[in-house]
């Protein structure tokens, strides 16, 4: 079995290096193929982000490249669509033939090496899922404190349903399969959730420097605001007591509770 990672890296110097150890630690034996893309969202561009911004990534990136640790790494110097972007690095691992793909972000999802191997463990014994949900243990404003409930999005997608083969990535999250010029969205193919009991996965979504932080609420507000007609971001920064905070209005606006939190005791890595 052959698996393709798509690695999203724009504005992630802080954690990619972390992101990816366990992945580069299993590459060979796991039969992994990875593809980095960097490029700037349409969103960022807006207010002012630019691809230049982020020199560091971008240099680590071109280094692990040179290491011949990345297998494919794109960087557009022109904004993308959040699509368009993560489809920039899933073309060269549909050339190389893979049989699964795994997106990746770099920013805030921390594997460890067990539950990688569980993972492909569960892929293997699940060969007529077509997409594969990952639990996530969301670690918000510090560190060691989590939201009660996962966060549990598309991963991983089967490449080939016959008749159909994937296309493209459509959205953060979901793909598009492609039969001749019939197009089908992920949602059509069986879907299934890894157990949280067997991987509960680390993902720094909302910690980090201030000024990740903002950049990303302002993003949010756009994508899931503006661009569709949503509420934007369940975040904000309080400049008065400067610090990141839950945005009760996002809250009462989509009719939910604000979320539980609990502070970990102890966080053990495997």
């Amino acid at each position: 079995m052959k698996i393709g990672l798509v690695i999203a890296a724009f504005n992630s110097a802080e954690n990619i290096e972390r992101a990816i150890e366990s992945f580069l630690a299993l590459k060979n034996d796991c039969n992994l193929v990875l593809s980095a893309f960097h490029a700037v969202f349409e969103e960022y561009s807006s207010f002012g982000v630019s691809a230049g911004s982020d020199i560091e990534t971008i240099e680590i990136l071109k280094t692990l490249k040179n290491e011949n640790k990345l297998n494919y790494l794109n960087i557009s110097e022109i904004p993308l669509s959040e699509a368009a972007a993560r489809t920039l690095a899933l073309e060269p691992l549909l050339k190389e033939n893979v049989d699964y793909v795994w997106i990746l972000d770099a920013q805030d999802e921390i594997y460890t090496k067990n539950e990688i191997k569980n993972i492909i463990d569960y892929i293997k014994k699940n060969q007529d899922v077509s997409v594969f949900k990952i639990c996530f243990q969301n670690h918000v404003i510090e560190e060691n404190t989590v939201l009660k409930e996962a966060f549990i999005p598309n991963r991983i997608w089967k490449v080939k349903n016959p008749p159909f083969i994937l296309k493209s990535f459509n959205w953060d999250n979901d793909c598009v399969y492609q039969n001749g010029e019939q197009l089908a969205s992920d949602k059509f193919f069986r879907s299934k959730t890894i157990p949280q009991n067997q991987v509960f996965v680390k993902h720094l979504s909302w910690v980090g420097s201030k000024e990740r932080l903002i950049s990303k609420i302002n993003y949010q507000n756009l994508h899931f605001g503006e661009k569709v007609g949503g509420f934007g971001c369940g975040y904000r920064w309080n400049y008065g007591e400067d610090k990141l905070e839950f945005n009760p209005n996002y809250f009462a606006s989509v009719k939910q509770q604000i979320p539980e939190t609990k502070i970990l005791v102890s966080c053990i890595e495997n």
